[in-house]
């Protein structure tokens, strides 16, 4: 039995079955001697005894119903109400072949069942019950999976059914009473026929159901994003009807309770009129310019027919399903009278769709006979026509909107060319016109903007000179406050020679008097005259000596001090950096040598090309600052000087052991106006000087320390500045 058979099962044995008036009869026992017999006797009807009561008893063999009567176990609607509960009995000899054998039995029930072998319950649905209340009824339009049963080794054998449908509902469920039918199978196959054949169902009503699912989602959403063309909205509202009209029988074979069953049977009673209403007005929509005033009608009807049709047997229902279908091909056959555009596609699907649906109909409510539809059911090949013709309408539809979309703009762009062409010449001649004032607005834009150019350059050249006097001054202004201390060093250096130089003068002055005196009687003098005399010469010859010493020393401090000035030599020079040091050490001589140790370790160094006051003043500010730095501390002060030669650029490493710089101040050394030595005792520009001098020098100054360890300046030259800058240089050596 197929899927769709099984909907309306109950309705159609209610057609094919005329139910046996009651009578009194005698006992009826079934001779089984094979188990197919067992089988038909199960299946047939007339072979069952009723009794309206119930008693426990009535499931025992040795009972006595001999006064029960003789009736179909599926009930009509005229006699429902005589047979709303009680008890069913059926007696069988079986043969001793068949003692011990399986057999397996399924049933379908409308109401609640309690099934008996020989005394003992083998199957239940729902709760038996003689009122409303006490009643759980169920709707089983399907057999029940199949279940084992082992024929019992006795001859005289009992099936008995304790039953109840008193629940009015059940009534509504296609106009059928009650009732029950059992059969027997003796292959255990028919467990895997059973399962086979409802997952092939489902899965075909599944896929239909999915198939016209996600057809509405494609024309609800076509209607979305164009609202102004409706058809797609009635595509939509039809194809949601059919998904409606699949899914309805899945779940209602699944419903199990009469409530559910109820409301899925209302549900595929909405889906079918809904179906029906919207078929009509999808053709409406493609047939007519205006909708015809007799859809009012129909819709109306729909709604009516919607509203009531619980007091609508499926019988009425069907014959007014075929009414609306008979609209349907009423608008076919004026199409094709018409001769309307795009018929043949429209045509087909509505036509299969008519036929094959009208033969579902008459197949479920006449039993009309028919070819095997093992695969799938008449009404899905219909409605799945229909689908695929109706999605061939709109393709072909926005087919050919866009063939006359491009058609007219073919025409537009042959209309626009020639406007296009006539235009084209004043449209030139404008633009030259305008490119023209354009250009002249651009030239004297150009102009104003080059004398702003002019202006500001000439502002930024006032600016940059005014920034580099600037610059001058401030490095002629450390210059000279390094030259201070030179001069309070070479004061104190002169001092020392000068004073000697005087106190021995005057001791020379007065022994040559002495000796002026000693001449004039030099015949005359004695031994310890002649004594002193030669004493005499002897302070003369010392003070010869301190005068000439003193005067060297002052030479060679005014050498050093030129040197290190370099005011002779302001171009670019090449000397030898070792000499600079020396020149430096000895203007800070007098401060370093009685507290601080200097070690001095002099590489192999070539001549580089420099400015020397400038790298001079580099040396001083550095040795100052380590000189401050260790006088700082408790430990005997120690500077470190050392020169170097790798890879064609000079290394000056300066360390000392002083009190060291901390971390946070590494980065801001060489900031213009940062000291540490507090108002009014360092200016800030010492270190920012070097940096600036050594970086015209094309070099680098790097600076390492640690608190309470001390510092290392490291000053990396090139020995080629003149080729890096261009220029000529005279070699010169210190002197």
């Amino acid at each position: 039995m197929t899927h769709y058979k099984t909907f309306f099962i109950s309705f159609a044995l209610l057609i094919l079955i005329t139910a046996t008036k009651g009578r009194s009869t005698e006992s009826l026992d079934l001779d089984i001697n094979t188990l197919d017999t067992l089988a038909y006797f199960c299946s047939v009807d007339e072979n069952w005894l009723y009794i309206k009561d119930d008693k426990p008893e009535y499931k025992k063999l040795s009972y006595n119903d001999s006064g029960w009567i003789k009736i179909a176990p599926l009930i009509d609607v005229d006699s429902v109400e005589n047979y709303t509960y009680g008890w069913f009995r059926l007696h069988l000899n079986v043969d001793s072949s068949l003692f011990n054998k399986k057999v397996y039995v399924t049933c379908v029930q409308i109401g609640a069942i309690e099934l008996y072998y020989n005394e003992e319950l083998i199957y239940s649905l729902g709760t038996v019950g003689k009122t409303k209340e006490s009643e759980i009824a169920y709707f089983r339009p399907n057999y029940s999976l199949p279940f084992e049963l082992e024929i019992e080794p006795r001859e005289k054998q009992l099936l008995a059914v304790r039953y109840s449908a008193v629940n009015e509902e059940l009534r509504i469920l296609h106009n059928i009473g009650g009732g029950f039918v059992i059969k027997a199978d003796t292959a255990k196959s028919v467990i895997a026929k059973f399962q086979e054949e409802s997952n092939r169902i489902v899965k075909h009503q599944m896929f239909f159901t999915g198939l016209c699912f996600a057809l509405f989602i494609l024309h609800i959403l076509m209607f979305l994003f164009y609202r102004k063309s409706n058809i797609n909205l009635y595509f939509a509202l039809f194809t949601l009807s059919c998904a409606l009209l699949s899914y309805a029988p899945i779940e209602f074979n699944k419903a199990g309770v009469i409530e559910k069953a109820v409301n899925l049977l209302y549900l595929f009673k909405l889906s079918l009129i809904g179906c029906s209403v919207m078929a009509i007005r999808v053709l409406y929509a493609i047939y007519y310019e205006t909708v015809p005033r007799s859809f009012k009608y129909f819709a109306g009807a729909g709604i009516i027919i919607m509203l009531f049709q619980s007091y609508i047997n499926f019988m009425l229902f069907y014959v007014i399903t075929l009414l609306y279908f008979l609209e349907v091909f009423r608008v076919i056959l004026k199409a094709i009278k018409d001769k309307k555009e795009n018929l043949w596609i429209i045509t087909t699907g509505f036509v299969v769709f008519l036929l094959f649906s009208t033969y579902q109909m008459f197949l479920e409510l006449l039993q009309v006979p028919n070819w095997d539809f093992s695969l799938i059911q008449p009404y899905m090949i219909g409605l799945f026509t229909l689908m695929i013709a109706l999605s061939a309408y709109i393709a072909h539809s926005i087919s050919a909107t866009n063939l006359k979309l491009e058609n007219k703009l073919t025409e537009v762009k042959e209309l626009s060319e020639h406007a296009l062409e006539q235009e084209r010449f004043a449209q030139e001649q404008q633009m030259k016109q305008k490119l023209l004032e354009a250009d002249i607005e651009h030239q004297k834009e150009q102009i104003e903007k080059g004398k702003e150019l002019e202006k500001a350059y000439k502002e930024l050249e006032a600016a940059t000179k005014k920034i580099q006097d600037t610059q001058t001054q401030l490095i002629q202004s450390e210059k000279m406050a390094s030259l201070g201390q030179l001069v309070a060093g070479v004061a104190h250096e002169v001092n020392n020679p000068i004073g000697a130089i005087k106190s021995i003068h005057a001791t020379q002055v007065k022994a040559y008097e002495r000796l002026k005196e000693q001449l004039t009687n030099l015949e005359k003098l004695n031994d310890s005259d002649r004594e002193k005399f030669t004493k005499y010469l002897k302070i003369i010859e010392n003070a010869n000596s301190v005068i000439s010493n003193g005067s060297d020393r002052v030479s060679e401090i005014v050498r050093r001090l030129k040197s290190f000035a370099r005011l002779d030599e302001a171009e670019l020079q090449r000397i030898d950096i070792n000499d600079c040091i020396d020149d430096t050490l000895s203007l800070i001589h007098h401060e370093i040598k009685h507290d601080i140790i200097v070690n001095k370790i002099c590489g192999e160094v070539p001549l580089i090309a420099c400015y020397p006051g400038q790298l001079n003043q580099v040396l001083l500010n550095l040795l100052i600052n380590a000189k401050h730095a260790v006088n700082d501390v408790d430990r005997k002060g120690e500077i470190h000087i050392s020169t170097n030669f790798i890879e064609n650029r000079v290394l000056i490493i300066i360390e000392d052991n002083g009190k060291g710089i901390p971390k946070e101040n590494l980065t801001k050394v060489f900031d213009p106006g940062f000291t540490t030595k507090g108002v009014g005792v360092g200016t800030g520009l010492g270190l920012s000087i070097c940096y600036q001098i050594i970086k015209d020098h094309h070099g680098e100054i790097k600076v390492e320390s640690k608190v309470g360890a001390g510092s290392m300046f490291v000053i990396d030259l090139p020995v080629n500045l003149e080729e890096i800058l261009g220029k000529k240089i005279t070699d010169s050596t210190q002197t």
